[in-house]
């Protein structure tokens, strides 16, 4: 009896401490940046990875808030990043002038991807701003990160394999 005790107390503890990742709606990221953009995020994050959601600090009321939360987000991203699992988040907002996507992702092949597109309020002016990087410091508190020990990537190498796309610049 005293065994069985020990045994549900210790199950109990885990299931304290253990965290579940929420699976955000998957739709949120069709729509992000533009055509075929997401599919190589996800790509590179590869099948199995989490999806730590994607928030639209522009408006707070937007449909793809809704799907997991600031506090589910920040309890993914430092889940897979304590644990070396593979992930994507992403964000949209506006720095000055522009849109800003910007997407973090832990690819399966262990390398940190920092993949910014820039654009203007009215579509024009992309830019892609890309680095592969060896680590990454977040600040949970806005879920802002900075990636350390990069490289960049050219626009032309990130575009390569996106068949939706001629060369968006």
């Amino acid at each position: 009896m005293r065994a069985l005790l020990v045994i549900l107390t210790a199950a109990t503890l885990a299931a304290c401490t253990t965290h579940t990742v929420k699976e955000p709606d998957k739709t949120a990221w069709q729509a992000f940046g533009y055509k075929g953009m997401a599919a190589k995020i996800n790509r590179l994050a590869g099948s199995n990875s989490f999806n730590c959601g994607i928030h639209n600090k522009l408006e707070p009321n937007d449909p793809v808030n809704k799907h997991m939360s600031v506090a589910d987000s920040r309890a993914c991203i430092k889940q897979s990043i304590n644990s070396k699992i593979p992930f994507r988040y992403g964000s949209i907002r506006i720095p000055t002038d522009s849109y800003l996507f910007d997407a973090l992702i832990l690819s399966s092949s262990g390398e940190f991807w920092s993949v910014r597109y820039d654009t203007m309020l009215d579509g024009s002016g992309g830019a892609h701003f890309i680095e592969r990087c060896n680590s990454v410091k977040v600040d949970y508190s806005d879920l802002t990160y900075e990636g350390v020990d990069c490289k960049p990537v050219s626009t032309e190498e990130w575009l390569s394999d996106i068949a939706e796309q001629t060369l968006q610049q």
